[in-house]
């Protein structure tokens, strides 16, 4: 089954001449980054930690969907993996902190990220019940 009228070659023609990736936010919001040969999915990550004002950015990554984006990836080559384009590419928390009262205090911006991203998890599956 085809998810649109496009060949994966001409996604991957019409994505990579304007080389730019779209970053999905438990907040509803995206943010499109463009990127070179050099630009690393840790570049990415620092810059959404710059916006969104976080300072404990090591419990963030990039993921894939599910699938963990490891931080010293390029990100072209991530872009270019087959099916790649058939995830969203996701901002989260993806390391808990041991005690997240600990997280509100050093950082409430971490906090209220971890604590959207567990409130849209728990909405999505008792709706699906």
């Amino acid at each position: 089954m085809m998810r649109n009228q496009f060949s994966y070659w001409d996604w991957l023609h019409i994505n990579h001449t304007k080389r730019e990736r779209t970053f999905y936010l438990e907040n509803g919001q995206t943010k499109a980054f463009k990127f070179d040969n050099t630009t690393t999915v840790k570049d990415i990550v620092l810059t959404l930690k710059d916006k969104l004002s976080i300072r404990a950015i090591e419990y963030f990554a990039l993921v894939l969907e599910q699938q963990y984006i490891f931080p010293f990836l390029i990100l072209l080559y991530v872009v270019q993996k087959k099916d790649s384009h058939d995830y969203r590419c996701l901002f989260r928390v993806c390391f808990i902190p041991r005690d997240p009262t600990d997280l509100l205090q050093d950082d409430p911006s971490a906090f209220e990220y971890l604590y959207l991203q567990v409130r849209e998890a728990n909405l999505s599956c008792s709706t699906s019940i």
